[in-house]
């Protein structure tokens, strides 16, 4: 799981166990980021999310 800023740079990285449902991202600062995830078929999913 990569959470990149809108300037295309990796804010926040965590590779996710199966079945993780939680992901403390306390650390990222108010904005908006593309999350990018890799499925284990190589298939990637990506989704705007805007922290506040």
């Amino acid at each position: 799981m990569l959470f990149y800023d809108l300037l295309g740079r990796v804010e926040f990285e965590k590779y996710l166990e199966k079945g993780t449902d939680f992901v403390d991202v306390s650390s990222l600062k108010s904005g908006i980021y593309i999350l990018s995830i890799e499925e284990p078929n190589g298939r990637i999913a990506k989704l705007k999310i805007m922290k506040i």
